[in-house]
């Protein structure tokens, strides 16, 4: 339940944007997030994963919990992570990482919402969107992908260390008063959160 209402708050946060309230109501968004979490409550996944592992692959429907993992994940599909460590993460489809430790970077292509996780090394993303929430990376470069303008929102106290890159020329980060971006974004402008819309 704290998950839960956790994400809930978050999702209020990311609808702070005024770029992203115009694109997204709020109501639509809860009516997805609700959605999601129905689907992950029947905990009908193709494969779990618990303890310690040296490698993790696996396609499907995909919970890895209260794992630690000797090198790398590499996942395809609707995947989420929660209470896990691993050496380095390489994932493709809906991936939401809960709690988490990266130790030496992560490749994703797709959805990505990260919550209270800490990615050391450089997150390379293949994404339109992506949603940062009380998190730690170092490094974050989006590829290229199609002509659409990529967005990254950063809420509740999340810290970049180093650079955001967008390859295309094409990037917005939105942030809340409380993100800290230690380097310079490369491809794109940040844009605050318009406390009109909190």
């Amino acid at each position: 339940m704290k998950t839960i209402n956790t994400l809930f708050l978050s999702l209020s946060l990311l609808a702070m944007s005024h770029t992203f309230a115009q694109e997204v109501s709020s109501d639509s968004c809860q009516g997805l997030w609700k959605q999601d979490w129905k689907e992950w409550k029947k905990e009908h996944y193709n494969q779990k994963f618990e303890g310690s592992h040296e490698t993790i692959q696996a396609n499907g429907l995909i919970l890895i919990k209260d794992c630690s993992v000797a090198k790398e994940i590499r996942v395809n599909g609707k995947v989420r992570i929660e209470n896990s460590e691993m050496n380095a993460l390489v994932a493709k489809g809906h991936i939401t990482l809960v709690d988490s430790d990266i130790l030496n970077g992560a490749q994703t292509n797709g959805f990505l919402l990260v919550s209270n996780c800490s990615i050391s090394g450089s997150l390379t993303v293949g994404s339109d969107k992506v949603a940062l929430i009380g998190s730690t990376v170092d490094s974050i470069t989006f590829r290229s992908k199609s002509d659409k303008t990529q967005k990254l929102y950063l809420s509740q106290g999340t810290k970049i260390k180093g650079t955001i890159t967008f390859s295309s020329g094409k990037g917005e980060v939105h942030v809340t008063d409380d993100v800290e971006i230690a380097g310079t974004v490369e491809g794109g402008v940040v844009i605050k959160a318009n406390p009109e819309k909190t």
